[in-house]
Order: structure tokens, then sequence, then C-alpha cells
């Protein structure tokens, strides 16, 4: 189980899934597993017909077979089972977490008020926990939340990033970046992506142009979402100037994602700005013509070229 852990660590699901074909059929932790990466890999159907080998249910279980019903819709299956899990004083944290999204998506105020009740305490529920207040309008709640969570696990960094992003919410773009600096120049967190990401926002609002440029190449270094970090480079490189380099890697990210009408509008927008006009429509004329998908760029193009 090792390799498995290790392959799904790494994002290897269909790996994992292949390795686990090979153990025994009959441990019930591992029919589990094999059904917890088929739901993974969006095949439901198989994740369910998994789960229908175990005799004994776990917690967990009951939330994964309820999630897969949910989304082969059979809601009144699905809720019954997760209505069944609630009523529960204790459930295993995976299972807690399950239920309590389930919660958080029909009634934010019920959810806070079960995670309280059920008074489990890692750092993922306490975090759900205050996501949920702040949801339901409990800001100061929230924030109460997740100075516990704090408390009790001062290195953890999605508890670090929450407090740090709920914390700066309204504070002005200079006291951001001092405090998000600060906070990543410790050992402990200083491969937190999400709080560089909002780094680099705070930079952009104070034109720290250069510096935000970097910290996009230090998060892109340390693993963060790709497309998304690049897309906030090239909107940067804009911003230095650096026109011919923003305008390459906007191509390359719609030739990648053709879908993504952020970078589509920015490209267009920076292209008028410019006077890369003749640029743009050469290139959505190029694109469409290749692929009939992509002729809807026209109507970004004409609205903010023409």
């Amino acid at each position: 189980m090792d390799t498995v852990s290790e392959l799904k660590r790494q994002g290897k699901l269909q790996e994992a899934l292949e390795h686990l074909e090979h153990l025994s059929q009959l441990e019930p932790g591992w029919v589990l597993e094999r059904a917890g990466l088929l739901a993974r890999l969006n095949r439901p159907e198989e994740a369910l017909s998994q789960l229908e080998q175990l005799e004994r249910w776990s917690d967990y279980a009951l939330a994964l077979k309820a999630g897969l019903l949910e989304h082969l819709h059979h809601p009144s299956e699905s809720e019954a089972i997760f209505e069944e899990l609630a009523a529960r004083p204790q459930l295993q944290p995976a299972a807690w977490q399950r239920v309590m999204k389930y919660l958080q998506g029909r009634d934010p105020e019920r959810a806070t008020q079960w995670a309280a009740r059920t008074g489990q305490h890692s750092p993922q529920q306490l975090q759900s926990q205050a996501q949920a207040q702040l949801q339901a309008g409990h800001r100061e709640a929230a924030l109460e939340t997740l100075e516990q969570a704090h408390r009790e696990y001062p290195a953890h960094p999605g508890v670090v990033r929450d407090l740090a992003m709920l914390r700066l919410e309204d504070e002005p773009p200079e006291v951001v970046a001092e405090e998000l600096e600060t906070l990543l120049s410790m050992q402990d967190h200083v491969r937190n992506i999400q709080l560089r990401e909002r780094l680099v926002q705070a930079l952009r609002d104070l034109k720290e142009y250069e510096r935000a440029r970097q910290q996009l190449l230090e998060c892109l270094r340390l693993g963060g979402p790709t497309h998304y970090l690049r897309a906030n480079l090239a909107y940067v490189l804009r911003d230095l100037g650096q026109i011919e380099e923003a305008l390459n890697l906007m191509e390359e990210l719609l030739l990648e994602n053709p879908a993504d009408q952020f970078v589509l509008g920015a490209y267009c927008k920076a292209c008028r700005d410019h006077q890369q006009v003749e640029r743009a429509g050469a290139f959505v004329a190029r694109q469409a013509n290749q692929d009939p998908r992509k002729r809807r760029w026209w109507g970004t193009f004409k609205k903010v070229c023409k």
C-alpha cells in the first residue's frame, strides 16, 4: 500500500489503480481504495460496483457511496445516506469532510452548527468549519475558529494560509505585502504557494511588477497551478512593458486552453492598447480556420479591438 500512497501523492491515479489490481480481491481496505481511485478518475459506476462488494460499511464507505449516488443523479438515495451520517455523534475524518461538504452546499448555517456539535478538531475540519461560517456570514466566528486552529496547528500550511487571507482581506496592499513577505521568509511557510499568489496580487496593486514577476516564477518552481500562474506572469510582463513576451505567452496559453476567456480578453486588450490589432486579428483568423470551435474568438476580438 506504500506504493499506492506514493503514486496517489504524485497524482498518478491510473498507475495506483493498476497496482491495486494485482492485490488480493478479499481485503476490504483494498476494495475501498479501488473505489476511491475510480471515483477520482471519474468512473462512478465502476466505483459504486466496487463498493457493493463490501460486507461491512465504514463511515467513509457510506459517504463515498452517497457522493457517487449524487454524481449519478440519485439525489434522494444520496441525501438519505448523508442525513444518516450527519445524525451520528462521531465520524471518521474523511467521512466528516464529505458530510460537511454536503451540508455546506445546502445550508451553511446548519453546517456551522453541525460542525460545532460534532466537536472534531483536525486542521482540515476546523478549516471547513471556518469556511461554512464565512458562507453563513459569520466572519468573526470564522476568524475565531481559524485562530483556534492556528493555536493547535501553528505550522499547518492550509491553516496559516486561511488565517492570513482572512486577516488581511481588507488591509491596504502595502500592509498585505509586508506581512506576507515576513510570513514567507519563515521556513515553515516558505513553500506556501497560495500565500505567494496573494502577495503577487498585493505587489501588482503597488505597481511592484518586477517583484511580482519574481514571486510568480518562484510559485512555478514550487509546482503551483501552471496555467493560472503563467497567465498571471503574462499580465505582469505586460505591466512591465515587455509586450512581445507577454503576447507570445498569452498565445501559448490560448493554444493550450482555447476556452480561457480571461486570457483571450487580456490578449485582445493588450494588442489594442499597444497597436498590435493586426497581430491579434491574424492570430484569431489563423486559429479559427484551423479549428471551427475557435470561431467564437471573433466575438471577443470584435468587442475589444473594433
